[in-house]
Protein backbone atom coordinates (compact mmCIF):
# COMPACT_ATOMS: atom_id res chain seq x y z
CA UNK A 1 0.00 0.00 0.00
CA UNK A 2 2.78 2.59 0.91
CA UNK A 3 4.12 1.67 -2.68
CA UNK A 4 1.60 2.74 -4.22
CA UNK A 5 0.92 5.96 -2.15
CA UNK A 6 4.57 6.49 -3.01
CA UNK A 7 3.97 6.03 -7.20
CA UNK A 8 0.91 7.95 -7.04
CA UNK A 9 2.49 11.05 -5.17
CA UNK A 10 5.40 10.57 -7.51
CA UNK A 11 2.77 11.00 -10.58
CA UNK A 12 1.29 13.93 -9.29
CA UNK A 13 4.09 16.08 -8.13
CA UNK A 14 5.81 14.87 -11.88
CA UNK A 15 2.35 16.64 -13.79
CA UNK A 16 1.84 19.06 -11.41
CA UNK A 17 5.30 20.06 -12.86
CA UNK A 18 4.87 20.13 -16.24
CA UNK A 19 2.12 22.54 -16.05
CA UNK A 20 3.55 25.89 -17.81
CA UNK A 21 3.88 29.25 -15.65
CA UNK A 22 1.56 32.04 -16.94
CA UNK A 23 2.71 35.82 -16.31
CA UNK A 24 0.17 38.72 -16.43
CA UNK A 25 1.42 41.57 -18.81
CA UNK A 26 -0.54 44.90 -19.45
CA UNK A 27 0.99 46.76 -22.30
CA UNK A 28 0.37 50.53 -22.45
CA UNK A 29 0.16 50.97 -26.37
CA UNK A 30 -3.07 48.05 -25.66
CA UNK A 31 -4.95 50.08 -22.98
CA UNK A 32 -7.60 47.38 -20.97
CA UNK A 33 -6.04 44.28 -22.73
CA UNK A 34 -4.79 42.22 -20.24
CA UNK A 35 -2.13 39.37 -22.02
CA UNK A 36 -1.95 35.69 -19.49
CA UNK A 37 1.66 34.82 -21.30
CA UNK A 38 2.89 31.44 -21.14
CA UNK A 39 6.08 31.03 -23.80
CA UNK A 40 3.75 31.30 -27.19
CA UNK A 41 5.41 28.21 -28.35
CA UNK A 42 2.70 25.45 -27.82
CA UNK A 43 -1.08 25.21 -27.64
CA UNK A 44 -0.50 24.88 -23.33
CA UNK A 45 1.49 27.71 -22.91
CA UNK A 46 -0.21 30.09 -25.45
CA UNK A 47 -0.67 33.98 -25.09
CA UNK A 48 -4.34 34.48 -23.75
CA UNK A 49 -5.68 37.45 -24.64
CA UNK A 50 -8.22 38.91 -22.51
CA UNK A 51 -10.48 41.82 -22.22
CA UNK A 52 -10.86 42.38 -25.76
CA UNK A 53 -14.19 43.43 -26.76
CA UNK A 54 -14.20 41.81 -30.64
CA UNK A 55 -12.60 39.98 -32.93
CA UNK A 56 -10.99 43.39 -34.40
CA UNK A 57 -9.82 44.20 -30.90
CA UNK A 58 -8.08 41.07 -30.62
CA UNK A 59 -6.33 40.63 -33.86
CA UNK A 60 -5.16 44.27 -32.69
CA UNK A 61 -3.72 43.41 -28.99
CA UNK A 62 -1.75 40.34 -30.70
CA UNK A 63 -0.23 42.88 -33.13
CA UNK A 64 0.77 45.43 -30.01
CA UNK A 65 1.84 41.97 -28.40
CA UNK A 66 4.06 41.07 -30.96
CA UNK A 67 5.70 44.71 -31.31
CA UNK A 68 6.19 44.76 -27.08
CA UNK A 69 8.24 41.99 -27.97
CA UNK A 70 10.15 41.87 -30.92
CA UNK A 71 9.61 45.95 -32.03
CA UNK A 72 7.69 47.31 -35.09
CA UNK A 73 6.66 45.70 -37.25
CA UNK A 74 8.17 45.54 -40.56
CA UNK A 75 11.64 46.90 -38.44
CA UNK A 76 12.03 44.43 -35.87
CA UNK A 77 9.64 41.51 -37.02
CA UNK A 78 7.18 40.68 -39.74
CA UNK A 79 4.78 38.28 -40.51
CA UNK A 80 4.11 35.53 -43.09
CA UNK A 81 1.14 34.10 -42.16
CA UNK A 82 -1.17 32.60 -39.55
CA UNK A 83 -3.24 29.69 -38.91
CA UNK A 84 -6.43 29.14 -36.47
CA UNK A 85 -7.10 25.87 -34.39
CA UNK A 86 -9.72 24.70 -32.07
CA UNK A 87 -8.25 22.44 -29.40
CA UNK A 88 -10.45 21.60 -26.34
CA UNK A 89 -13.01 24.07 -26.65
CA UNK A 90 -10.44 27.58 -27.39
CA UNK A 91 -9.01 28.67 -30.35
CA UNK A 92 -5.81 29.25 -31.11
CA UNK A 93 -4.55 31.84 -33.47
CA UNK A 94 -0.78 30.69 -34.56
CA UNK A 95 1.10 33.64 -36.41
CA UNK A 96 4.21 32.99 -38.29
CA UNK A 97 6.62 35.83 -38.07
CA UNK A 98 10.67 36.23 -39.01
CA UNK A 99 12.66 38.35 -36.94
CA UNK A 100 14.89 40.97 -38.60
CA UNK A 101 18.19 40.96 -37.47
CA UNK A 102 20.23 44.18 -37.65
CA UNK A 103 23.34 43.12 -39.51
CA UNK A 104 22.92 42.28 -42.67
CA UNK A 105 24.87 39.52 -42.64
CA UNK A 106 23.10 37.81 -40.05
CA UNK A 107 20.31 35.19 -40.91
CA UNK A 108 16.72 35.97 -40.08
CA UNK A 109 14.94 33.50 -37.08
CA UNK A 110 11.71 32.42 -38.36
CA UNK A 111 9.12 31.49 -35.24
CA UNK A 112 5.47 30.77 -34.49
CA UNK A 113 3.85 32.54 -31.70
CA UNK A 114 0.78 30.53 -30.30
CA UNK A 115 -2.35 33.25 -29.05
CA UNK A 116 -5.32 32.17 -27.42
CA UNK A 117 -8.00 34.33 -28.30
CA UNK A 118 -11.27 32.27 -27.72
CA UNK A 119 -12.51 35.22 -25.40
CA UNK A 120 -12.07 37.81 -28.13
CA UNK A 121 -14.64 35.85 -30.33
CA UNK A 122 -17.45 36.10 -27.83
CA UNK A 123 -18.81 39.73 -28.64
CA UNK A 124 -19.25 41.61 -25.30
Amino acid sequence: MKKILAILLFTISVCSAQKTEKTIVTIPNAPGIVYEIGNGEIFESAVKIKNAKNKEEGIDAENKYLEYKYGLMNVGWKPFGSEFYEVKRKTYNLIHIEILKKDANAESEMTTVYFEITECLKEK
